[in-house]
């Protein structure tokens, strides 16, 4: 994964392949991963957030790095991160106002994406498993009346799994 030629393309399937079955190793691999993240190809940047995600908690030391891939142009690499941010069981103001953060984006996304909202469907889903504070309330019941029903749902998660500041 460290090859830095320029890529064939979303047929580059073994760096991308090679990437995710880095998950299988588990947290030895999270150093490489982490790396993996400033890869040129947006698809290998989110392919290392999903794996990350399914590191699960012995990846917490890639939060800092999840933090800043839920900022990428890429909404796959975004939402991957948001994603993964749920799984790392990390819980901290930083990370809780992040994901705020991440739920509260607007930007248009491609025409090819699985949903309209799904950087704002990871976000709210990993504020609920990370078991937010109470001082996420306000944007939780906010969540819970949104348009979108996935959002719904999990902001009603996020309420019923809020734990006290």
């Amino acid at each position: 994964i460290r090859d830095r030629s320029p890529s064939r393309g979303l047929g580059d399937v073994y760096k991308r392949q090679t990437v995710y079955g880095l998950a299988a190793v588990g947290k030895l691999a999270v150093p490489a991963l982490i790396e993996t993240l400033d890869d040129p190809d947006w698809w290998i940047r989110a392919a290392a957030c999903s794996s990350l995600g399914c590191i699960g908690q012995a990846a917490n030391s890639a939060v800092p790095h999840l933090l800043k891939a839920l900022n990428d142009d890429s909404e796959w690499v975004g939402r991957n991160a948001a994603d993964a941010l749920g799984y790392a069981g990390y819980t901290s103001q930083v990370v809780e106002a992040a994901l705020i953060k991440a739920f509260g984006d607007k930007r248009k996304m491609s025409p090819w994406s699985l949903s309209d909202s799904p950087l704002r469907e990871n976000a709210i889903a990993s504020l609920a498993k990370v078991r937010p504070s109470s001082a996420a309330g306000g944007k939780l019941r906010e969540a819970s009346e949104d348009e979108n029903e996935y959002i719904r749902a999990w902001a009603l998660v996020g309420l019923s799994r809020m734990r006290k500041s």
